[in-house]
């Protein structure tokens, strides 16, 4: 999603560039009010195909390990600290990766990867006004034209459904599908906002009526379907949920510990609701007893709680509390407490 909207591109702007990136963003897009100037080139960006790549090096613990990424000592200070932000992330310091990511933003708010980063790490800490602030501030350097706009619109979008700003939330989501139609993240903005403002019904059509943008073989796909059995759920649609849950869900749990997750908060509903499960948290804890624990996200852990619980694993769950007491703070202080309480 990221990867495909964004190209590397050079541009040749004015000293004053250097503290104001708006003026280069305006400069490259074709927005720029400023006109020709002469002055230092400003650096070629790297591609986000390798932003990604030295993420999840860093995130594996292997800096310096492998010969492709090369001596920190090449690094630009923008890769510097995204090389800081995930290691921050891997030893479970997610409060400083937020920091850092959120400053690669307010520095380069063209940095689509750090800003979908840094709105990850304020997910997991809970933290809905920091992760509405950091795509916030980054609009202002934006305009229509620029690659990767839509992402950036779809991003903020999500921003403004976690605060509570439903009706803009939806405007600026279906403002970068006009952009994309097919962005599964602003598709998934707008669908937030609609359950949380309370309107299932509404949820559901928009979901259907947007079906060929999501309901693919993409990384969002499990999890938008995910949304569309929760909204069956809320109409009181139980059998028409369990068969989503089946058919788009229960198959992607040994591939995806995030579809994992949102298999067992979807089990966990069901029975809430009264809805007969059978065996199927079984395969559910049998995903997460394969994968290593803790694991990068205290609300993984969370669900693989439940699952160890709800399928009487005891000893995967005795071994996920001891994995816990040894994490990141989060983990430690959220996710330990909830796995204690669950039997």
């Amino acid at each position: 999603w990221l990867t495909s909207s964004m190209r590397p591109w050079t541009s040749n702007v004015t000293a004053r560039a250097a503290v104001d990136p708006r003026i280069w963003f305006r400069a490259r897009s074709g927005c720029s009010r400023h006109g020709s100037t002469t002055g230092p080139a400003t650096p070629r960006p790297r591609t986000l195909r390798r932003r990604w790549r030295w993420f999840f090096v860093a995130v594996g613990g292997r800096i310096g390990d492998r010969a492709d990424v090369g001596p920190a000592a090449r690094f630009g200070p923008d890769l510097a600290r995204h090389l800081a932000a995930a290691q921050a992330w891997r030893v479970g310091a997610l409060g400083r990766a937020a920091a850092l990511y959120a400053s690669i933003v307010r520095l380069w708010p063209h940095d689509l990867l750090a800003l979908r980063l840094a709105q990850s790490c304020c997910f997991l800490l809970g933290d809905a006004r920091a992760l509405h602030e950091v795509a916030a501030r980054a609009m202002p350097y934006w305009c229509a034209g620029m690659p990767g706009y839509d992402c950036a619109l779809a991003m903020h979008a999500f921003g403004l459904e976690e605060i509570g700003a439903y009706g803009r939330a939806q405007a600026v989501g279906r403002r970068a599908l006009e952009i994309a139609p097919r962005n599964p993240v602003a598709v998934h903005a707008v669908a937030h906002a609609l359950a949380s403002a309370g309107d299932p019904l509404a949820g559901l059509h928009w979901m259907e009526s947007r079906a060929d943008a999501w309901s693919n073989d993409g990384a969002m796909a499990a999890h938008n379907w995910w949304h569309v059995a929760l909204f069956h759920l809320a109409l009181g649609r139980g059998g028409r949920a369990l068969a989503i849950y089946d058919a788009e869900i229960a198959p992607g749990v040994a591939a995806s510990a995030t579809d994992a997750a949102d298999a067992a908060a979807l089990l966990w509903r069901f029975e809430l609701h009264g809805i007969a499960v059978g065996s199927r948290w079984q395969s559910v804890a049998q995903a997460f007893a394969l994968r290593p624990m803790p694991a990068l996200w205290p609300l993984v852990d969370v669900h693989a709680a439940m699952a160890f619980a709800a399928a009487t694993r005891a000893r995967e769950l005795d071994r996920l509390r001891s994995a816990l007491a040894g994490a990141g703070p989060v983990a430690r202080e959220v996710a330990l407490p909830v796995a204690r309480g669950l039997e």
